[in-house]
């Protein structure tokens, strides 16, 4: 990477947030830099609608539910979600269970499409389904993953 790519800076945290970076990383297989780095470009890559969009309250309680469900699997003696498939199954169910919380009544028809917005224009396909609009931003999802796994491998 070009020297002017990079700038160099310090960083004041509590040693308790600094401990478990430091835990991360090596879990990670990183160094401390790199789990920051790798941390900080994450926090902005998954914002809806761009780096600088807020999250609404019930999305950040939704992102953290998912992270305490995945440590508590773990601390219950399962595998990690990704290593193995029972503690996948018991994971991505668990989501749904959780996400029931915020469930709208009524049956899932597509509203009509903001003017100006992908959905509008027919990127969802001519019909939006749950399946094709849930493909569509699960792939968005990978790509940004992907994209975050080439600049900080892990």
């Amino acid at each position: 990477m070009p020297l002017d790519a990079e700038i160099r800076t310090s960083l004041r945290m509590e040693r308790s947030l600094h401990d478990h970076v430091a835990a991360a990383a090596k879990s990670n297989g990183r160094n401390f830099s790199e789990e920051v780095r790798h941390r900080l470009a994450a926090s902005f890559a998954g914002k809806p609608g761009g780096v600088d969009a807020p999250l609404d309250a019930p999305t950040q309680d939704l992102l953290e539910g998912i992270g305490r469900m995945a440590v508590e699997l773990g601390e219950s003696g399962y595998p990690h979600w990704y290593e193995d498939p029972f503690a996948f199954r018991v994971m991505a169910r668990a989501i749904v269970l959780f996400m029931r919380r915020w469930m709208p009544k009524g049956e899932p028809v597509p509203p009509t499409p903001k003017t100006g917005s992908r959905a509008a224009e027919g990127f969802y396909g001519k019909r939006a389904t749950v399946d094709n609009v849930a493909a569509g931003l699960a792939s968005g999802a990978w790509a940004i993953a992907d994209h975050l796994d080439e600049v900080y491998p892990r």
